[in-house]
């Protein structure tokens, strides 16, 4: 797989959930719904700066997809993946402007989320008179924290503003690092694996809290998380697993990766177990492209329960093998990112590169006995 591939396969990603993502909100609300960043003037900020056009409700969100799409060229030369990657970035604001569909509040102090114009224009004459040097931004945290730390505090030292996202956040709060405009560090969000994560948590609670069940399911290896969650010392007792033999190892490897990639077979499991309205289906599918987890998912969604995915989003740019070329976070209310790499390894272990390692059970069972 080249670069290039890479970059167009995350492009199809990117543009197929955004679609999906609008089609689902024009079910619920109508093109006529207003779509808009919260006390801001700026219809859709980054799109009305790329293409001079406003967008104002979901209809011309839909209607807009397209020009999105026309920049999407897939001829691999630089000039072509830079283009996609405005497509992409384009597709990330429209995403991001869903959150805020009919006055949700997606963040929680102390994340801003959306800068507003207020916010925005404290900021004019500070950096017109340089009392404001500029804005740094910090996505994600380094391996040692110290240096994350030690990285925001340089900036702040030389009067930047520094925003932060992802781990950066946990670093510095860890520290005891304070933030807020007055000290010129600010959360813009704590990053959607740890947004995801605490939802993840909350919802699960709710679900226990109300005497629903959490039913737990995975293939291969990931089938490891059911036997890890159910029956366990120091565990909770309504804990349902989905056993399917035929996706496990005993029963043989390679019988075990077929199943997994089979589409249709999932209906045939989920009829033998009640779940229904009122509980929790965690399912675990670290590459997250084959057919079964997905339709399991996807089954149970249509019976009326939740369900919370545990995913390498690394994966998201590979292709899938369902039918539509989705991913298993397609299919999921939350899911959480294990931030495994793809192939599961992270030693390496040749001096031709070869690595070996595999992660993603212990990083995916320490995902949901943190959250559980």
């Amino acid at each position: 797989m080249t670069l290039f591939d890479r970059v167009f396969g995350g492009n199809d990603y990117n543009y197929e959930r955004t679609v999906a993502a609008i089609d689902n909100a024009i079910a619920t609300y109508g093109e006529g719904a207003a779509v808009s960043f919260p006390d801001t003037a700026y219809s859709l900020p980054c799109y009305y700066t790329v293409t001079g056009e406003k967008i104002s409700t979901l209809g011309e969100m839909k209607a807009a997809m397209a020009t999105i799409q026309a920049k999407m060229t897939q001829a691999p030369r630089l000039h072509n993946a830079f283009e996609s990657g405005i497509g992409s970035a384009l597709c990330a604001e429209f995403l991001e402007a869903l959150k805020y569909l009919n006055g949700a509040t997606p963040y929680a102090e102390p994340e801003l989320g959306h800068l507003d114009d207020a916010f925005v224009r404290e900021l004019g004459v500070p950096l017109v008179t340089g009392d404001l040097p500029g804005v740094a931004v910090i996505l994600g945290g380094a391996e040692n924290p110290a240096e994350t730390v030690a990285l925001a505090k340089s900036y702040q030292a030389q009067g930047i503003l520094v925003a932060m996202c992802g781990d950066a956040v946990k670093h510095c709060a860890d520290a005891g690092m304070s933030t807020g405009k007055n000290v010129r560090v600010v959360v813009i969000c704590k990053g959607p694996a740890a947004a995801a994560a605490e939802q993840a948590g909350a919802m699960l609670a709710e679900t226990l809290e109300k005497d629903g069940l959490l039913y737990v399911f995975g293939c291969g290896h990931s089938h490891m998380l059911a036997e890890e969650l159910f029956y366990r010392a120091g565990g909770l007792v309504p804990v349902y697993p989905i056993f399917e033999t035929a996706a496990m190892l005993h029963e043989g490897a390679a019988k075990s990766s077929q199943v997994e990639r089979m589409s249709g077979y999932a209906q045939h499991v989920i009829t033998r177990y009640p779940i229904g309205e009122g509980d929790v289906l965690l399912l675990s599918s670290t590459s997250g492209i084959n057919p079964f987890p997905m339709e399991m998912a996807e089954a149970a969604r249509e019976k009326g329960a939740t369900v919370i995915g545990i995913s390498s989003f690394a994966y998201l740019g590979n292709p899938s093998r369902h039918a539509e070329g989705k991913h298993l976070p397609d299919f999921c209310d939350i899911c959480v990112d294990n931030h495994v790499p793809t192939g599961d390894a992270t030693v390496q272990v040749c001096a031709d590169g070869t690595k070996a390692g595999p992660v993603s059970t212990i990083a995916s069972i320490a995902i949901a006995n943190r959250r559980i």
